[in-house]
This record gives C-alpha cells, sequence and structure tokens, in this order.
C-alpha cells in the first residue's frame, strides 16, 4: 500500500486505545535507526548504559553531571547559608529545561537548584530494561543525584510536573530526602497503571516503533485520539504532538509505553503518609493531566492546597504566569 493510501485509510479508521500487544511491541529489543525516519526502528531496552566509576551504584547514572546544581543559563546556583535547596522534576518527554524555564523565578532568591534529566531524557544516555522506568527505580536514580550533589541531608523542597510530579510524590512517600514542601504541577498518574488519561503515550510509542517519528506524527494527527484530545483542547492535543519531535524520539520511545504503566501511589491512605506541606496545581481542561486527578491528590495529602488555573488554549504564557504566581505566593508562606 502506498503511504498515501495508507494514510487515507488510517485517516478512515482512527487508532483505538492500546491492545493488548502493544507494549510488546514496543519493548522488542535489536538496533535502533532513530534517523532513518519512515523505517520501523526497533528499540534497544538496554542501549546506553555508562560505565560505572567504582564506589558508583550499579543501577545506571546520568553520565553528564555538569548539568547538577547549575541554573537555566548554565551558571553554578549562588551558594548561600540560608538558601533554600530545591529540586525541580521534569514531565514525560521533557528535559531540565522545563521546570526551569517554568518555576526558577518563582523561586526565593539565593535558591540551590538541582534539576536532573530523567533516565531516557534530556542529556541523559541512558535507556535500559522495562524494569528501569519504575517510578520507584526513577525515584532512586534522583535520590543519587540529590545525594551527589550534597543536598541529602538538607531541607529540600521538590517541585515536579506531570511525571516529575508523580516521581516527586514517591520521593515524599518514602521520605528517604528531608522533603518538608512538596509542589505537584498538573498531576496525570493515580493509584491505576494505565490510567485512560495517560493511554495515548503507548500509542504514540508503537507509531513511533513502526513507522518513525514523521510519518508516526501524521498518522497520529489522523488518528481518534488526537481528535478526541482536540475536542477537549486544541494546546493539549498539539503539544502531545511534540513527542515526535523530541530529541531521539524513536530511540527513547521505550519511555512512553513504559512509564505512564505505573501508579503514582497504592492508595489513598498512602497520600496520607506524606507529611510534607504540599500544593497541587490543576490545569482546566487538559486532558491528559485531568482536574479530578489532581483533586484527587489534594484530597487525600494532609496537608494540601489545591489551585486552579486556566487552560493552555485560553493563553499558554497566561497559564505560565498563573502557576508561577501560585508557587511564589505558596513558597513565601
Amino acid at each position: 500500500m502506498r503511504d498515501q493510501d495508507h494514510d487515507k485509510a488510517v485517516a478512515q479508521h482512527p487508532a483505538p486505545l492500546p491492545s493488548a500487544g502493544v507494549l510488546a511491541a514496543v519493548r522488542a529489543r535489536g538496533r535502533a535507526h532513530a534517523r532513518r525516519l519512515g523505517a520501523a526502528p526497533r528499540l534497544r531496552a538496554d542501549r546506553g548504559r555508562a560505565e560505572l566509576p567504582l564506589g558508583r551504584s550499579g543501577r545506571g547514572r546520568d553520565p553528564h553531571p555538569g548539568a547538577l546544581g547549575r541554573d537555566a543559563d548554565g551558571r553554578a546556583a549562588r551558594a548561600d547559608a540560608h538558601a533554600v535547596t530545591v529540586l525541580l522534576l521534569h514531565g514525560l518527554g521533557g528535559d531540565r529545561s522545563q521546570p526551569l524555564e517554568l518555576l526558577r523565578s518563582a523561586l526565593p532568591a539565593g535558591s540551590e537548584v538541582i534539576a536532573p534529566d530523567i533516565r531516557a531524557h534530556g542529556a541523559s544516555d541512558l535507556l535500559g530494561a522495562p524494569g528501569d522506568f519504575a517510578l520507584e527505580t526513577l525515584a532512586d536514580e534522583v535520590t543519587e543525584e540529590v545525594v551527589r550533589a550534597g543536598a541529602a541531608h538538607k531541607p529540600l523542597t521538590v517541585l515536579g510536573i506531570s511525571m516529575g510530579a508523580a516521581i516527586a510524590l514517591r520521593l515524599a512517600v518514602r521520605r528517604v530526602l528531608p522533603i518538608d514542601r512538596a509542589v505537584f504541577v498538573r498531576p496525570s498518574f493515580t493509584a491505576e497503571p494505565l490510567p485512560e488519561n495517560l493511554t495515548v503515550f503507548p500509542v504514540i510509542a508503537q507509531l513511533l516503533h513502526d513507522h518513525g517519528a514523521k510519518r508516526g506524527e501524521r498518522m497520529f494527527r489522523a488518528s481518534g485520539l488526537f481528535a478526541r484530545a482536540a475536542e477537549v483542547s486544541p494546546a493539549a492535543a498539539e503539544a502531545l504532538t511534540r513527542q515526535f519531535r523530541s530529541p531521539q524520539a524513536a530511540d527513547r520511545a521505550v519511555r512512553l509505553a513504559e512509564i505512564p504503566r505505573n501508579a503514582a501511589y497504592r492508595d489513598s491512605a498512602e497520600l496520607g503518609e506524606v507529611i510534607a506541606r504540599s500544593l497541587v496545581i490543576a490545569a482546566d481542561r487538559d486532558p491528559v493531566h485531568p482536574v479530578d486527578v489532581a483533586e484527587e491528590w489534594a484530597r487525600a495529602l494532609p496537608d494540601a492546597d489545591c489551585e486552579r488555573v486556566p487552560s493552555r488554549d485560553a493563553g499558554f504564557a497566561a497559564q505560565q504566569d498563573r502557576i508561577r504566581g501560585h508557587v511564589r505566593e505558596w513558597l513565601a508562606r
């Protein structure tokens, strides 16, 4: 079938929610061909492990330590005896620049900032086996980054966006790090593995695996999943297409298949174990980050405030400014 005929057929028969075979197909191992767009790249889940110096954890670490503890422009964060130590965690498919650009100006002056790239994101060269994408494993790796930055024994404020919010929650539940404040921006993970709002990501992973980035994006735009997201929020639907244009998207598609399969917490009782003061920020008309998910988090967390910001469709810059304002005011209390 010619490409145009195939694409027309996809438009007539929109993509369903992921079938049972989607995740298994995305986990296929073999040599990846990320630059051969339009080909069918096969993911290597064990590719990209860095050699570790003696004394380091065998789990695998990001080989770019220079990114830690630095501000968005690359300069070292200011040393200040009274500075707040802040951990910023980005969302699925993003990198450390996302929370730095959104939240850095809302932080107290002189804050020491730790903003790592999560496995298979940004400057990280790590991929790994499916188990390496469990939230607990990602939380372990973030903990190691905090230890390496020399901040493991300081009061810590953690701010996470979407996937980053889920990792931040795991850190707060475990209490290994001295987290006294936590900000969860647009949480999307629930007590259920692969909740309905996240089922789009394994489909994107499958399209990247089977068709590469360019053709995969065309097919996604013709699918029912894209159309349903656009009905709720055209801006949110467009944001999903950026997964096809992120660096090494086909090579790293395994992250989209595996990470959404995690539950962020066991049940509301586990959320009740968090002792950190918390802020949850919800956004209107966001099909990937539903308001009811944020409200469920806020109800179950014992010391939580909840704020709501307008949809991205009302103006992305305006939404970002509202988020910064809520964070700035809450941290100043």
